[in-house]
């Protein structure tokens, strides 16, 4: 069976690199701690989402399967330019993405779910192709937030797609109340250069698992269960 690899997996190491020793607001833990904790809760599988976290999921799931919300008046247009691109015709949602690579005789999985996913078919053959991804954040700070991850690249390549965007959709953490909607695009100028990337991260992140025996054993006998 070929070991998993995802996006939120690469990411989540990323940040446990990049996390500072100091200690976190509200806590008596550094945020380099935290982000081991939060590390190794994603390869053992404990899924304990935040307020934020669910109120993401649960706003996906209206502007995808719903009906359209209220919204501000000063965002009705960007608003409906979102949602007309995210119901545009042959749109598929949640459509599984993956790519298998071998590494030291072993097969890996590298794996995604893209929310819309546009290429053409024999019965819409003028379907431009393009991922979108959905996002919600009660704490924007730029497109370099997003572009500096992995989904978008992994993504791109699996699918051998060269468009993306991410639709940002930014809430007021005191209010609630949906304040502005972000559009984030990315282009795949040369799928040779990603590819190297990828495959660099993917060795990258095996020696760093192989590296730590908790973490090791927490990827291969739970995130791999």
């Amino acid at each position: 069976m070929a070991l998993l690899m995802t996006p939120s997996l690469w990411d989540s190491i990323d940040w446990y690199h990049k996390a500072p020793s100091s200690i976190k607001k509200g806590t008596k833990i550094t945020w380099k701690e935290d982000a081991y904790n939060s590390l190794s809760n994603t390869l053992n599988r404990v899924w304990a989402p935040t307020p934020a976290i669910t109120r993401g999921m649960d706003y996906e799931k209206i502007v995808c399967y719903g009906k359209k919300p209220l919204i501000p008046p000063n965002l009705t247009e960007k608003f409906d330019k979102a949602w007309n691109m995210i119901h545009a015709e042959g749109g598929i949602f949640q459509k599984k993405t993956k790519k298998f690579v071998m590494y030291d005789e072993k097969e890996f999985v590298i794996y995604g779910k893209e929310d819309v996913h546009f290429a053409p078919t024999e019965v819409l053959p003028d379907i431009k192709k393009l991922i979108i991804d959905i996002k919600t954040t009660g704490n924007y700070n730029g497109m370099s937030s997003y572009l500096s991850k992995w989904q978008h690249r992994i993504y791109c390549w699996c699918s051998r797609i060269e468009d993306f965007i991410f639709i940002v959709y930014e809430f007021d953490n005191d209010t609630g109340l949906l304040i502005d909607i972000h559009f984030i695009d990315y282009h795949v100028n040369n799928f040779e250069v990603i590819e190297k990337e990828i495959l660099d991260n993917l060795d990258y992140v095996i020696k760093f698992l192989r590296a730590d025996p908790k973490l090791k054993n927490a990827y291969l006998k739970k995130f791999n269960y």
